[in-house]
């Protein structure tokens, strides 16, 4: 039975060649995805990293600068932006903080020293390259100006990402001194959503 049943499979499964289903298009006929590799521009330094790409070709990230500092970047075409800090030594786009408005979002320390001395985000996770005692918050940045996002109580913020109805997401301290925090952290974080309205 079973080779009746395999002689049958191949007679009704075979056939001219002229009956077989050809693809609609050929490989060499198919579109490709297109791109192009560009060197972009730096500040001056060693290193420079894109890390989000928005509809309008315009690219967020990092770039460092001759004294090892690092800043927030964005290139538009061929040209780079320094969006400068919150009023530390650095910032960064570290995460794809982008939207296609142009609305960039990341972290940058700002010239307040941080009362409890925490090793905050910024820093442990090698996002900035000075270790400072200085605080470190979440930025947005559009129309040319940089603004400090506020935290949920606490001392430090980190802005992750932002969608094209500018809603920011990151995570912040809160005031809660967490005991189940361990090696220098301090407070409390969470999960946070910044949303950006007039004024």
């Amino acid at each position: 039975y079973v080779s009746r049943a395999l002689l049958l499979a191949a007679v009704c499964g075979c056939g001219d060649d002229a009956q077989v289903t050809q693809p609609g298009v050929q490989l060499a006929d198919a579109a490709l995805p297109r791109y192009e590799i560009r060197k972009l521009p730096s500040l001056g330094g060693t290193q420079s990293r894109g890390m989000a790409i928005n509809d309008q070709g315009w690219v967020a990230g990092w770039s460092d600068l001759a004294s090892g500092a690092r800043r927030a970047v964005l290139w538009k075409g061929d040209a780079i932006e320094n969006l400068q800090t919150l009023g530390g030594p650095s910032s960064t786009v570290p995460w794809p903080g982008l939207n296609d408005a142009g609305t960039v979002v990341g972290i940058s320390q700002t010239n307040d020293a941080d009362p409890l001395d925490e090793e905050w985000s910024c820093e442990l996770g090698d996002f900035l390259l000075e270790e400072t005692d200085l605080l470190c918050r979440g930025f947005v940045w559009r129309n040319g100006e940089m603004r400090e996002l506020p935290t949920l109580g606490g001392n430090h913020g980190f802005a992750t990402g932002v969608n094209n109805e500018g809603l920011i997401v990151g995570w912040a301290e809160t005031e809660v001194r967490d005991q189940s925090c361990v090696d220098a952290q301090v407070l409390q974080f969470r999960a946070a959503l910044w949303e950006l309205k007039p004024g």
